[in-house]
């Protein structure tokens, strides 16, 4: 996958939540309570801890799509008729952080090294 732009992220959130059909673009009010929530999220997301998002919102990278549209998804969620409580939002996006930081964090193997001295 290429590198999305808000405009993008948000028509792939609104689709994820149902709201709108594939290849529609968002429109009117939808559209702006998704940007106001991915300009949010990328907010908290820095202040929280600033690797988690080390780019721009115009320059979203494929690692990071599916994360961020699922912290978005989550806050949007009650606007869209969703019946969902704030813990259940809280964990969403606690589960939508730990893996942009899975994709940021170098995986370590299981295996024993031997070294061999001669």
């Amino acid at each position: 996958m290429a590198d999305f732009t808000q405009a993008q992220l948000r028509n792939k959130i609104l689709q994820r939540l149902r709201v709108n059909a594939a290849g529609v673009s968002a429109g009117g009010n939808d559209a702006v309570l998704v940007d106001e929530a991915i300009d949010s999220a990328h907010s908290e997301l820095r202040a929280h801890k600033p690797s988690l998002v080390p780019f721009a919102k115009s320059a979203i990278p494929d690692w990071a799509q599916e994360a961020l549209m699922d912290y978005v998804a989550a806050a949007v969620k009650p606007f869209f008729g969703f019946e969902i409580s704030n813990n259940e939002i809280r964990a969403e996006q606690r589960a939508a952080r730990l893996k942009l930081l899975e994709q940021l964090t170098p995986r370590k193997h299981n295996r024993r090294t031997v070294a061999e001295y001669f």
